[in-house]
């Protein structure tokens, strides 16, 4: 069996390679919590809860491109959204 990587699917360039972060969600611990919670709000999870920073914190810069994951089951994690972050 091969491994397939997510470059295999984004084929993202030498250039934007290294500027890709990966947000992986679990809320409250719980990933029937999470499920729903996504389910209930899609928009939310890969707008606003995936670029939250808290103060003092940053996770994200301009330009670098982002991966979101949310958890869905025992070793599953769900693909939501890609975004370039531009502001």
């Amino acid at each position: 069996m091969s491994i397939l990587t997510l470059n295999d699917i984004f084929h993202f360039s030498e250039q934007e390679l290294p500027r890709v972060k990966l947000r992986f969600h679990v809320w409250e611990g719980s990933v029937d919590y999470t499920k729903s919670y996504y389910l209930a709000d899609k928009e939310q999870v890969n707008n606003w809860n995936i670029f939250y920073n808290p103060e003092g914190k940053n996770y994200f810069r301009i330009g670098e491109i982002v991966v979101n994951f949310i958890k869905v089951g025992y070793n599953k994690w769900l693909l939501t959204t890609v975004k370039e972050l531009t502001e």
